[in-house]
């Protein structure tokens, strides 16, 4: 999240994963955790996060919408058996 016109995070997200390096089928757990940018106290003032699996060309694989209680939001969910082999991102926003 933005405010301002200078454009300053108003919010930072802590995504955590329990692996690094994932196979077709393998589960995924996420955990994020959201904080005051400036004060880098816990967040509360967002309610929604936005998780998306992202590919090396830039193209969203999957969204998921959730719910934030006290700063926290976890989903987590299996690589698909079709995904090829390589390097894709996890990202979060409000």
């Amino acid at each position: 999240s933005f405010v301002g016109s200078a454009n300053m995070p108003r919010t930072k997200i802590v995504l955590e994963t329990d692996s690094t390096n994932y196979s077709i089928g393998q589960k995924v757990n996420i955990e994020a955790t959201l904080f005051d940018a400036q004060t880098n106290r816990l967040d509360s003032l967002n309610s929604t996060l936005f998780i998306e699996l992202v590919s090396n060309k830039n193209i969203i694989l999957n969204k998921w919408i959730l719910k934030i209680n006290n700063s926290k939001a976890s989903t987590s969910f299996q690589i698909p058996k079709n995904l090829a082999s390589g390097y894709y991102q996890i990202r979060a926003y409000t």
